[in-house]
């Protein structure tokens, strides 16, 4: 092999290199899904067909909502409503936390792991309350498939009193 050829997304014209570099600009400009067409070619000047792959370039933050009934008793269940909007990522890695601020920091109380769930979508989750009395907030918890947290500022928390 003499060496490697490719180009991005249509655009006429090989490009002679091994390392391919997606840009990934922080206006997330260069998000979606790309096509690398690539081929190589030999000494003699034989071109192999050829290949394509797919490529995702995600530097969005999923953005989760949780919806929780205002009260609970403390050994009860209780019906939460999670969706996490993710345009790039079809799935996001999630776990639900139960939290409070105690004397200067955030503390979980308890927490519920959902595992991968379809983003776009509103899932329904049972919990049972195990925490003391007291106010908390249900905080979603999560990556999408690229490694991007939870946008944890423009996400939405649900208070809830058990008692």
């Amino acid at each position: 092999m003499a060496r490697t050829e490719y180009h991005i997304d249509g655009i006429p014209g090989w490009t002679t290199g091994t390392d391919v570099i997606f840009g990934a600009p922080i206006d997330h400009a260069g998000d979606g899904r790309h096509t690398l067409t690539y081929r190589s070619v030999d000494a003699t000047g034989n071109v192999e067909f050829a290949n394509r792959c797919r490529v995702l370039v995600d530097t969005t933050a999923p953005v989760a909502e949780i919806h929780a009934p205002h009260h609970a008793v403390r050994g009860g269940t209780a019906l939460l409503r999670v969706r996490v909007d993710d345009e790039s990522s079809p799935l996001a890695n999630v776990t639900l936390k139960l939290v409070r601020w105690s004397h200067d920091e955030l503390r979980v109380y308890q927490s519920k792991r959902l595992g991968l769930v379809t983003t776009n979508d509103l899932h329904q989750v049972v919990v049972r309350y195990t925490a003391p009395e007291g106010r908390y907030y249900w905080q979603v918890d999560g990556t999408d498939l690229a490694g991007n947290p939870v946008d944890e500022w423009r996400s939405w928390l649900a208070q809830v009193s058990i008692s």
